[in-house]
């Protein structure tokens, strides 16, 4: 529901996904690293004191033009930052996996796992999870700035400490779920040297569908603790509106997410029948029970919209257009290449840096496509929000509040939005409210 730029659809990638996720959190402890930003965060905290009234509800007590001002220089400045961030992080992403090729490192790692066993599924596993350790390595500075900067303008709660078991915790998955899948890619590889674009694809959208539906039972409680909403009363207004939709739900869950962050956010995820409705323990400190049920109409528009299934089916697409594009490109790039990388076949498990190098290359460009059919989708569950929840006026103070509260530059510049934004500015998702409630409903 929040309007972010790090919500974009990242389905079409597998081995990338998979290195990429990997944080290996090799670094002292220094809990005191974040002191420079305690200005920061009590500004927040106090921001959100004044919204509050004393029992915890909302104020309807507007804010100054002066305060509200401010409010938008800061968004204007958070939302930037992570701007250039993407962009930094992209390049240096690309760097890293282009100099793991070009300096012959990558063959030279899997020389290594090649002497400690001669079987070559196992060569792929040591090789793949050497290869996953060491670009966590080389990825955590720019990790830990990100932890620093979320802590510098108060939304991290966690400490070092905290953070760092997080982050191990996401090797482990990444170890758990990534290396069978790059073992089985490799096996297609070498079985069907005419045809593994095709069922190389197969296998990766395998993994994307059967990814999405373990995570709400099985990845997730790994992270934080999931209950059913405690409170009856708008768990009944909730369940109402899913009823009146046609959704058999007969749970929603909130999540602890304050454990981490302040940030607040609302999903529905799962497939094959793990699917589950889960509030942020800082959306309904935050939201009014109308507010949130406007939130939960949006998430049930992606439920009844089927956009779950309709974003699979463009990963699908572009992931079976992409392994086609690898098959014609491939053998060129390697013959031309081989003597400076270090291999010459697709084959050999030391070339999934460059398989890595040109999926992320591949995500990059596409990056406008993708979320471009995403703010499509979002678009779509808000409207359907406007026209289930009871108290559909609710959507705009909602909106506002992603601004207030979570930093999300109301108006952000139209080649960002376009590039990376998952879901309209909250500029655009007002107007779009305001419009839709002036006009007469039948």
């Amino acid at each position: 529901m929040r309007s972010v730029t790090n919500d974009r659809l990242r389905l079409i990638v597998l081995v990338s996904a998979s290195v990429l996720m990997a944080h290996l959190c090799l670094w002292p402890r220094f809990d005191g690293m974040a002191d420079g930003g305690l200005v920061l965060a009590s500004e927040i905290q106090n921001l959100k004191s004044e919204i509050q009234d004393g029992r915890g509800e909302q104020s309807t007590e507007p804010h100054t033009s002066t305060e509200q001002a401010e409010r938008k220089e800061l968004a204007r400045q958070y939302s930037r930052g992570w701007y250039w961030f993407y962009f930094v992080n992209q390049g240096y992403t690309f760097l890293m996996l282009f100099l793991i090729l070009w300096t012959g490192f990558s063959a030279r790692l899997r020389r290594w796992a090649e002497r400690a066993t001669p079987r070559r599924w196992g060569i792929i596993l040591i090789y793949s999870g050497l290869f996953m350790v060491l670009l966590a390595v080389l990825s955590f500075p720019l990790d830990i700035f990100a932890f620093w900067r979320e802590k510098r303008y108060g939304f991290a709660t966690q400490n070092v400490t905290g953070w760092l078991g997080d982050e191990l915790k996401e090797l482990g998955v990444a170890l758990v779920l990534g290396l069978p899948a790059i073992l089985v890619v490799y096996a297609v590889f070498k079985k069907a040297p005419r045809r593994w674009w095709f069922w190389g694809a197969g296998v990766l959208i395998g993994f994307v569908i059967f990814t999405v539906a373990i995570t709400p039972v099985f990845i997730a409680p790994l992270f934080n603790t999931f209950e059913p909403l405690r409170d009856p009363t708008l768990r009944q207004r909730i369940l109402t509106m899913a009823h009146e939709q046609g959704i058999p739900a007969d749970q929603v869950y909130q999540m602890d997410a304050s454990r981490q962050s302040r940030h607040t956010n609302a999903y529905v995820v799962g497939l094959l029948g793990t699917q589950r409705i889960v509030l942020y323990d800082t959306l309904l400190e935050n939201y009014t029970p109308e507010e949130v049920e406007v939130v939960m109409g949006h998430e049930m528009g992606h439920y009844v919209l089927n956009h779950l299934w309709k974003g699979i089916g463009l990963a699908s697409l572009l992931i079976l257009m992409g392994m086609w594009v690898l098959y014609r490109i491939m053998p060129s790039l390697l013959n031309r290449y081989q003597h400076r990388l270090g291999f010459k076949e697709l084959t050999d498990v030391a070339s999934l840096p460059l398989l890595a190098l040109l999926v992320s290359l591949s995500t990059f460009a596409l990056d406008p496509i993708t979320n471009s059919f995403s703010r499509y989708q979002e678009r779509q569950a808000d409207l359907f929000a406007l026209r289930a929840a009871p108290h559909p006026a609710a959507a705009v103070s909602a909106f506002e509040k992603f601004e207030m509260l979570d930093l999300s530059e109301a108006d952000p510049p139209a080649f960002i939005e376009f590039w990376l934004y998952s879901h309209p500015s909250p500029k655009h998702r007002i107007e779009m409210a305001k419009a839709f409630l002036s006009r007469p409903q039948l």
